[in-house]
């Protein structure tokens, strides 16, 4: 029998609803508000490479949710490259890449509690960036732009960022590279703009207040660095500190 649904949200929560009610909803708990994980869930990805365009593919993008695991873990067992994007692409994509992962870590690599070891970030906008600092609309070294609907909201001072070019890299940018994982909970949105944002425009603001061009090499040189470093190296959050005293940690 055939169910009609006033939208897309009301569908949604119909479906929550069932999985719970019939108990086929799967760790994590409760199915309401994310993509619900379900009995079967293995078996659906094995049926998955069934279709010749995912038998044959050589690299996929596969989102970062716990029903889509298995998915993750057959491609890579089938030497299929598996890029995973950040929450609202933020931070771009991790890229896993099975001939730099070892057989037996494979499983593990699927994983998103213990798998980040495994992965290579991947910038969105690497390439474009690089063609504008050749043509001189962006620094190097400068604050990140951000979203015009956050720029919205800033303060007369937290607007001082938008008088210079923006850069390819910055203070916090490097400070808050792992970012994706500090806005892991349910509100990423209201977490983002009441902490982490002020934070990184505070340090911007410092930055701004002391900008050399030695200061630019160090933050440079500690760009490059932090490619080198594992994902455990996360900047906290500065709850409370506001961009309108121009603190913030030092880089």
């Amino acid at each position: 029998m055939k169910q009609r649904f006033q939208g897309k949200q009301h569908a949604r929560h119909a479906i929550w609803d069932r999985l719970a009610s019939e108990k086929i909803a799967r760790f994590p708990f409760p199915p309401h508000g994310r993509i619900p994980n379900f009995a079967g869930a293995k078996e659906a990805a094995e049926r998955l490479f069934h279709i010749p365009c995912f038998r044959k593919a050589k690299r996929i993008k596969v989102n970062p949710d716990a029903p889509q695991r298995y998915v993750r873990e057959l491609a890579l067992q089938r030497g299929i490259t598996v890029y995973v994007p950040s929450p609202r692409l933020r931070a771009g994509f991790t890229r896993f890449d099975p001939k730099k992962i070892p057989k037996h870590k494979l499983s593990e690599a699927a994983s998103l509690s213990k798998g980040s070891k495994w992965g290579e970030k991947v910038p969105l906008d690497e390439l474009p960036q690089l063609f504008n600092v050749i043509k001189g609309d962006m620094n190097l070294v400068g604050p990140r732009a951000e979203d015009p609907k956050y720029v919205a909201s800033y303060t007369p001072r937290q607007r001082q960022v938008l008088s210079v070019k923006p850069g390819i890299t910055s203070p916090a940018s490097v400070l808050y590279r792992h970012e994706e994982k500090l806005l892991c909970g349910p509100d990423r949105e209201e977490t983002y703009l009441k902490n982490l944002l002020p934070a990184k425009l505070a340090i911007e603001l410092n930055y701004l207040e002391r900008r050399t061009l030695g200061t630019d090499f160090v933050i440079l040189g500690k760009t490059f660095l932090a490619l080198f470093r594992g994902s455990n190296d996360l900047a906290p959050f500065v709850p409370g500190e506001s961009p309108e005293s121009g603190s913030g940690p030092n880089i």
